[in-house]
């Protein structure tokens, strides 16, 4: 709301001359009014309401609901709202709440719904609307008014919200942490897809509005359920980090590129295959009851095709069984250590 500021209206008075002019008296000077100033809204706020459907009349009696958990919760409902600290109601201050940010600034956010998503009915192709069984939802950006990806937009989407059926049933509000602090932990899905996003755009001023949907992109609600905008300036090479520190060589042995060169090409043969554009060597070892065989951890990652600087990477294990320092023979072999896997973190 904006304030109402008080009008002075100045009227002057006109008298008949007099005989003799009147004794000056000094003027009294006016006490302006103070003025109260309206509580501007945080910037990301987007103007005006965020339309919440009606619960149709032929559907069955919602369950019961967290509602409002918080006085701040009430005043923001149906809105993402952002800040460089965490959002943890019921004390949140909303004076930290934020709409401009860089591309390395921390950001953590929070969605404020009218009523749980078990509580909002998704619609169904060719039939009437129904409540969803779990809690899931999408979020789906846009920048500057298009879907950052050019297809759908979606930025990340989850089955449910809690582990735990009733809690997950009753849920009106939960974080959004776009960009944690790395302190914070390990990085999430939506920390990570949200790197991804950010480290494709283009240098400048950008305007992001991100939108929570309930359901997935087969069947959801009619219209968002929140709403937050925020303006990102994006540098030049201000490019963020997964926080998934990428592999490196921990094998010292003078055969290290030698083997480097011969571990290549086994990552196509690996299934999924993978063209790797370089090689880690993680570790050698050999086993007493194998003399003249040793075996290596390797990593490889494939090139960064979306331009992220988020790579896939992949760990396997290899046999190498001949003459010491020469490879000869090397080949992929089973691996049993829970390092085998694929992954994703820095290209670097």
């Amino acid at each position: 709301m904006s304030a109402c500021l008080p009008i002075l209206l100045l009227a002057t008075l006109a008298g008949a001359p007099a005989k003799a002019p009147p004794a000056k008296t000094p003027a009294a000077k006016a006490t302006p009014a103070k003025a109260t100033p309206a509580k501007a809204a945080p910037a990301h706020i987007p103007a005006g309401p965020v339309a919440v459907e009606a619960l149709p009349k032929s559907l069955e009696r919602p369950i019961q609901d967290a509602r409002f958990v918080s006085d701040v919760h009430q005043r923001f409902q149906s809105r993402i709202v952002f800040s460089r600290a965490p959002v943890d109601p019921p004390r949140e201050d909303e004076r930290k709440f934020a709409g401009a940010f860089s591309r390395r600034d921390v950001i953590y956010g929070r969605v404020y719904l009218e009523r749980s998503l078990a509580n909002t009915p998704i619609a169904v192709p060719g039939l009437r609307p129904i409540f969803p069984p779990e809690s899931g939802y999408f979020v789906r950006m846009l920048v500057d008014g298009k879907p950052f990806d050019g297809k759908t937009g979606v930025l990340f989407g989850a089955l449910r919200l809690s582990p735990t059926p009733q809690e997950d049933r009753q849920l009106t509000t939960w974080k959004l942490d776009l960009h944690p602090a790395q302190s914070d932990g390990e990085t999430t899905e939506l920390a990570l897809a949200w790197v991804r996003a950010v480290n494709k755009l283009k240098p400048g001023r950008r305007s992001l509005r991100l939108e929570v949907w309930g359901g997935d992109l087969q069947q959801h609600t009619r219209t968002p359920r929140a709403v937050g905008e925020l303006v990102l300036s994006v540098g030049k090479d201000d490019y963020l980090s997964s926080g998934r520190r990428a592999p490196v060589d921990g094998y010292r042995g003078r055969d290290r590129e030698t083997l480097r060169k011969a571990v290549r090409p086994l990552f196509s043969k690996d299934r999924p295959p993978l063209a790797a554009e370089r090689v880690v060597i993680l570790k050698v070892w050999s086993q007493r009851l194998e003399p003249g065989i040793r075996h290596a951890l390797v990593a490889g990652r494939a090139a960064d095709p979306d331009g992220d600087r988020i790579c896939e990477w992949r760990v396997i294990q290899v046999r190498q069984a001949g003459s010491p320092g020469a490879w000869r023979g090397t080949r992929l072999e089973e691996c049993s250590s829970p390092e085998c896997v694929s992954t994703v973190a820095d290209c670097n």
